[in-house]
């Protein structure tokens, strides 16, 4: 192939795009040292690649991730990029208004992962999740959040994936009962809390208590459940009740204006030239 057929920026593009798919988290300076591309290039190919939700840029850490995740399922991949985009402005300006921070959190296999995060933003001393921690499943907020509201399919489903994982056993000691009761409460309340016996290990870490409570509720697009929105406080201050009183609502707002953008965004055209 003749060079004079060859898209100079494309290729570019393609290189920053390989280089941030192979790295979980890259900053401006690292891409810019990988591959010297002069840095306004750079950030104009950044801007269009988060444009495009082809990849975000984290509020925790301010570093660029993938958007794609080689599911092989495109639609959920283009959906969790756009999620990830909006979810972030949205839980940002949460935290300006009420001070407390949020995660943003989505199902991966049985447990829930986090993909956004404000708690870099307030300015409470809480402890510093990392994008890609996983949390519990049944005894986090975001976790009954979502096995409580996902659909009834995909309940059994994921109850029967957690009965066959040696990391869930014990928890299976607390019976089929113990998990109907959290699940009716859950949506009796219209969110999801902490069990009481977890205080915020992720997956991979030694037993700890982060000081924290949380409230979480589902995230919807097209009307199906992708994931839980959380708000975080220190547990000595409000109970999980009195907490929701001050702020379910305004909780709820922000995942129901996520859902709004991010419908938006999908029934609309990709990309708009003008």
């Amino acid at each position: 192939m003749q060079n004079k057929d060859i898209i100079k920026s494309l290729v570019k593009s393609i290189r920053v795009l390989e280089i941030i798919n192979s790295n979980d988290g890259c900053t401006l300076s690292k891409i810019h040292n990988l591959t010297s591309i002069p840095k306004p290039t750079l950030i104009r190919i950044l801007n269009t690649l988060e444009y495009c939700h082809v990849i975000r840029k984290n509020l925790i850490d301010n570093q660029y991730r993938s958007n794609f995740i080689f599911s092989g399922d495109r639609f959920r991949e283009r959906i969790i990029g756009v999620l990830t985009a909006v979810s972030g402005k949205v839980l940002d300006r949460l935290c300006s208004d009420i001070i407390w921070p949020s995660d943003l959190l989505i199902r991966n296999g049985i447990y829930m992962e986090v993909v956004e995060t404000t708690r870099k933003h307030t300015p409470l001393s809480v402890n510093r999740n990392k994008i890609g921690d996983k949390v519990d499943m049944l005894s986090s907020a975001v976790g009954s959040a979502y096995i409580s509201f996902c659909s009834e399919s995909e309940r059994n489903d994921l109850v029967n994936d957690l009965k066959k994982s040696s990391d869930y056993n014990l928890l299976w000691t607390k019976s089929d009962t113990w998990l109907r009761s959290i699940i009716e409460s859950t949506l009796a309340a219209g969110y999801g809390s902490r069990d009481i016996d977890f205080h915020g290990a992720h997956k991979g870490e030694k037993p700890k208590n982060d000081g924290l409570s949380a409230i979480a509720v589902p995230v919807y697009v097209k009307g199906d459940i992708v994931g839980c929105i959380n708000l975080l406080w220190p547990s000595r201050l409000f109970t999980p009740q009195e907490f929701a009183k001050g702020h379910l609502q305004q909780l709820k707002q922000a995942s129901m204006e996520i859902t709004r953008q991010v419908d938006k965004i999908l029934v609309e055209p990709q990309y708009n030239e003008s």
